[in-house]
């Protein structure tokens, strides 16, 4: 939201609000992927799935 904001109260060009969009969300998808390698070191078991193993969580027993 700050970005296209910034954009459309002319305080940035459209350049530099795709330029920091695209910065913004490379950050966020580094943190994300972070977290996630840091779950095995808090003891929460991951089991990583390909959007066509589909089968995979049907046949998982997933544990409350």
């Amino acid at each position: 939201y700050r970005e296209v904001t910034a954009y459309l109260t002319g305080s940035k060009n459209e350049q530099q609000m795709i330029d920091d969009l695209r910065r913004g969300i490379r950050q966020f998808a580094k943190r994300q992927s972070t977290w996630f390698r840091g779950l095995p070191n808090r003891g929460i078991d991951v089991t990583w799935v390909r959007p066509d193993d589909h089968n995979i969580l049907i046949e998982h027993d997933f544990e409350a």
